[in-house]
């Protein structure tokens, strides 16, 4: 017997079989013309809505509507600075693309949203065409939530092509083969040190200057305003790195207020190059798969996931355990135990 619940949760109407019983008949039909009743109401709803919304769009000067959702996620505290500055990059080459189009970001379909992002993918690659999708999608919603807009062209849309390789660990086997390449780039080469000894990130790191780096403790002082998780740390040299951390120091006689290290993307650019030189590409090495590798190195030595946790400053031991997890390093113990 089906119940009327069925016949007011199914999505389209239920031809009910010329064989059911006469009751199930009886309770179909009105439960149907509900049904089909509450959707023509919807619609109808939505239609008027859309003619009112029309004649607001025509009355109102929309201006650039993105950037005004990206200054509402700004003002409420919900973008970092680092992401700040990534997503009104990625708006900026968007609004040339629907410049090029003579597309407006209110006109957008969603045909239209999945070609820009096949073009992004084909052009500057499969993470690039996510990050802008999360961006896109994220200021869409503000509009949506505002009922500026009605729907967000950019959910739910799939990117076809080869699935995005995550951070890995740089194997043993290939460590040596990058550091060769690493080594006709002194200041890359510096900071994949400091990204594998002291798990700093490479933004962060970027964003620190040498007055941060206190060599008699043995320390580095992560401040709250350039910390990922904005949170003030402060983070341990390993003796031999501190060594070579003044021997730099030395050698090249920094002033306290200069930063660490500049231009990040450029750096990244290099490391790319070097990671091709070495016959390495296609297998996710990136600056941050070092911070990966020293975590791994870090575990296999101690076996204690607290230290590792404390050295990544993570929020959590719980997200150093699942860090690991994804690395595949916890697993390394159960194959190599033996009784």
């Amino acid at each position: 017997m089906i119940t009327t619940k069925t016949y007011y949760t199914c999505k389209r109407p239920y031809c009910i079989l010329k064989n059911a019983a006469g009751h199930s008949r009886r309770y179909w039909v009105p439960a149907t013309i509900r049904n089909l009743r509450a959707s023509a109401k919807k619609r109808r709803a939505l239609a008027e809505w859309e003619a009112e919304r029309a004649v607001e769009f025509r009355d109102e000067d929309f201006g650039n509507i993105l950037q005004r959702a990206l200054q509402v996620k700004i003002d409420k505290g919900r973008l970092r600075h680092g992401s700040q500055v990534l997503y009104r990059g990625e708006l900026a080459i968007y609004e040339k693309w629907l410049t090029g189009r003579n597309l407006k970001p209110e006109n957008v379909t969603r045909r239209q949203a999945s070609e820009f992002l096949q073009e992004v993918s084909r052009t500057r690659g499969q993470a690039s065409a996510l990050n802008f999708k999360t961006c896109l999608c994220a200021l869409y919603n503000v509009l949506v939530d505002d009922e500026t807009l009605l729907r967000n062209p950019f959910s739910r849309q799939a990117l076809t092509g080869k699935e995005v390789e995550r951070n890995t660990a740089i194997a043993d086997a290939d460590r040596a083969a990058l550091e060769a390449e690493l080594a006709k780039w002194p200041e890359l080469r510096l900071m994949t040190r400091f990204v594998f000894r002291t798990f700093i990130r490479p933004a962060e790191l970027c964003r620190l200057t040498w007055a941060h780096v206190d060599l008699n403790a043995g320390t580095i002082r992560i401040p709250a305003s350039v910390s990922k998780n904005r949170r003030a740390g402060v983070v341990t040299i390993p003796d031999d790195f501190c060594a070579e951390i003044r021997a730099h120091v030395a050698a090249h006689a920094p002033a306290p207020d200069v930063r660490l290290f500049h231009r990040a993307p450029t750096l990244s650019q290099q490391h790319r190059r070097c990671v091709q030189s070495a016959g390495l590409a296609g297998r996710g090495y990136t600056l941050y798969s070092w911070k990966h590798t020293g975590a791994c190195a870090l575990y296999r030595a101690s076996r204690d996931v607290m230290l590792v946790s404390k050295h990544c400053r993570h929020s959590t031991v719980k997200t150093t355990e699942r860090y690991l997890r994804d690395l595949g390093i916890q697993t390394e113990a159960v194959r190599v135990w033996s009784t």
